[in-house]
């Protein structure tokens, strides 16, 4: 039942009343936003202007991270357009040219124009091209809304979680040998109304805690969910997945494993393409023979309540059925 409960927090975290103990106000975040498709590090990190050339305000996505990061709350704002993070190794404080969130830090992203995860859904994409995406040290809060992070079938990509990652309706991809959300030991991830895909290596690799609600999460030529031992996932009105590539063409793997390791809880109404998840939760479907679509009645599970729109905008739950569809969108 742990499972049930983990998500009924999500649940509530996403919109749902909660009577909260009386408590100071939290600062308001200082926004930075972005003006440049260029990637480059920020001149002066923490004086409080995101440019990589002094004076001339060209603000980077990597510069403006590393000025939120430097301040109490931070927040970024990236218009729309196509954000390469190609520094070299070297170029970068660390050593490994992702993005590191050392602070309290929002994303917000361009909303998704209601396209689909494999068609035209918005023009935000960030790519990589030397190193995963970002990576959320231990002591930091990353939440992020319409985040978009390219599947990477040459380069790494992903997010490496050790703190907290809080993610909305984003879409976010691995790469090769990297997750597209690698939760470590200690870490955190709540994943709502998003996709999350993996190529080769799992879509999501749990040592920590995750919690997914209507989500969909995918293995490309690899499993959708890997789970430590001691990892607690939980899951609910989720679709979990996994594909292989013949020829250029992907093919449902409905004989090969979806999870593995320590397997996921259920919350109920999730979709797995064949029963190596083990959940056996609430109208939950465990063979592809099954639809996802027009599962959740209005009422249940936050269907029309807390999940009242989909990763792409689209109203839930849907009007011709009154029901929604498990996973991250709703499909006309």
């Amino acid at each position: 039942m742990h499972g049930h409960w983990r998500v009924l927090g999500v649940l509530a975290a996403a919109g749902a009343a909660v009577v909260l103990p009386a408590c100071d106000p939290l600062p308001p975040r200082t926004v930075f936003t972005v003006t440049t498709e260029d990637d480059g590090v920020d001149a002066v990190p923490g004086d409080g202007v995101c440019e990589m050339t002094v004076g001339a305000g060209d603000c980077s996505l990597r510069a403006a991270f590393a000025e939120a990061n430097a301040a109490p709350r931070g927040e970024v704002v990236a218009p729309v357009g196509w954000y390469v993070l190609d520094l070299t190794p070297a170029a970068d404080s660390d050593g490994d040219a992702d993005i590191d969130i050392t602070g309290d830090v929002l994303f917000t992203g361009d909303p998704f124009d209601g396209g689909t995860y494999f068609g035209d859904h918005n023009g935000l994409e960030i790519s990589t091209r030397t190193s995963r995406a970002f990576d959320v040290a231990a002591s930091a809060r990353f939440e992020a809304e319409y985040l978009d992070i390219e599947v990477n079938l040459s380069w790494p990509s992903g997010i490496r979680v050790d703190g907290t990652l809080v993610l909305d309706r984003s879409l976010v991809g691995g790469g090769t040998a990297t997750p597209g959300i690698d939760v470590r030991a200690g870490g955190t991830a709540r994943i709502t109304s998003s996709y999350v895909a993996g190529v080769g290596a799992p879509a999501v690799s749990n040592a920590g805690e995750v919690v997914a609600a209507y989500s969909t999460i995918t293995g490309v030529d690899g499993v959708a969910i890997d789970g430590a031992t001691g990892a607690s996932t939980d899951v609910g009105a989720t679709r979990i997945n996994r594909y292989f590539v013949y020829k250029g063409v992907s093919y449902l793997a409905t004989g090969s494993p979806v999870c593995t390791g320590t397997t996921p809880t259920s919350a109920g109404w999730n979709h797995v393409i064949n029963t190596t998840c083990a959940l056996g939760g609430t109208d939950d479907v465990e063979t592809n023979a099954t639809t996802w679509q027009a599962r959740i009645p209005a009422g249940t599970f936050g269907c029309g309540g807390s999940f009242d729109i989909d990763a792409f905008g689209r109203a839930r739950p849907d009007a011709g059925t009154g029901a929604c569809d498990v996973g991250a969108e709703e499909v006309p």
